[in-house]
């Protein structure tokens, strides 16, 4: 089921009903929900897509007119992605992925790896987040809060660095970066690897 959603993540599912290209081209992805034996699959629209309308909304307000909305996002993709970041990433993308390991972060069942690439989409956001015009970011920071306090509420402090063993972590990093999943399997792995 793990590589059905990864393949699922990885087409983009998007309509084009006026939404900005940079944000059809950073899959526009409304949340899947899978069938009990995993065999289908279903758009569902979770609080994701529910922030990027939001987030869409607030930008073109800040930029008065699509044009301008178009290239503050373009400009700011665009900036990361010449700092290192890679071409599929997008303020929606990351927005998306970052709700996603709010809701799933609990129940975490994926690899080590693949918790620090899913928590590289919260350093996204809050790179993308200085380079937004004041009233914009104010209301993204509004949109994140709650999908951070989601992330929050379902892990807990890495107290004994147990992160820091696979993945190096500084002590400038964000937050997120020193919280593990309060359980599941990810959480049994990182607890078990204490002890070599």
């Amino acid at each position: 089921m793990i590589q059905r959603q990864r393949e699922i993540r990885r087409h983009a599912w998007a309509q084009d009903e006026g939404i900005p290209r940079s944000f059809r081209s950073g899959r526009l992805n409304a949340l899947m929900d899978w069938s009990a034996d995993g065999s289908s699959v279903r758009p569902s629209l979770g609080p994701a897509a529910r922030c990027e309308s939001s987030i869409i909304a607030t930008l073109r307000h800040v930029a008065g007119t699509r044009g301008g909305f178009d290239a503050l996002v373009a400009d700011i993709e665009r900036g990361l992605r010449a700092e290192g970041w890679a071409e599929h990433t997008s303020v929606s993308h990351e927005l998306q992925m970052w709700a996603r390991l709010g809701q799933t972060v609990g129940t975490y069942s994926m690899t080590v790896d693949d918790y620090t690439n899913d928590l590289c989409s919260r350093d996204y956001l809050d790179l993308a987040l200085v380079r937004l015009p004041a009233e914009a970011r104010a209301r993204l920071t509004g949109l994140v809060a709650p999908l951070d306090e989601a992330f929050r509420s379902d892990t807990v402090a890495d107290d004994c660095g147990l992160l820091w063993r696979f993945f190096r972590v500084g002590v400038d990093a964000g937050w997120w970066w020193f919280r593990i999943p309060r359980g599941g399997p990810l959480a049994e792995y990182l607890s078990a690897s204490a002890g070599d």
